[in-house]
């Protein structure tokens, strides 16, 4: 599925609306339904694409947003290790569904092991 299409125009990586955070946050719902709803939503050009700016605009993101992405080094190796909230898993889910009409497939992550950060105060678990 192209960038595009799927987050629409008007929201693409080169309009000023797109902020490091708003970009972080589908690079987090991205990577949760690859990898655990096996429902990919970006080709890997695209992905790479976000992953890029998200990871050269890593100190602008706000505090939690660093904290499940990791760092700027992470971002660009991979998908894997990034921190999903419970709210960012039903974020996805959303997204997904009011941008396809149906749900992904694969398995939600709710039978995972679940941590709450201390620092946060929110349920997370690692994707990959």
């Amino acid at each position: 599925m192209n960038l595009d299409e799927f987050i629409t125009p008007t929201l693409a990586l080169g309009d000023k609306k797109l902020t490091p955070n708003r970009a972080a946050r589908w690079l987090i719902m991205s990577a949760y339904l690859y990898y655990h709803r096996d429902s990919p939503v970006l080709s890997d050009g695209d992905y790479d694409e976000v992953s890029k700016f998200v990871a050269d605009n890593f100190d602008e993101l706000e505090p939690q947003l660093q904290w499940q992405l990791e760092s700027a080094e992470a971002i660009r190796a991979t998908g894997q290790g990034i921190k999903i909230t419970a709210r960012g898993e039903s974020a996805a889910v959303t997204w997904y569904k009011d941008n396809t009409g149906h749900l992904p497939g694969g398995h939600a992550i709710g039978s995972r092991q679940w941590t709450i950060s201390p620092e946060f105060g929110c349920s997370y678990t690692t994707i990959g």
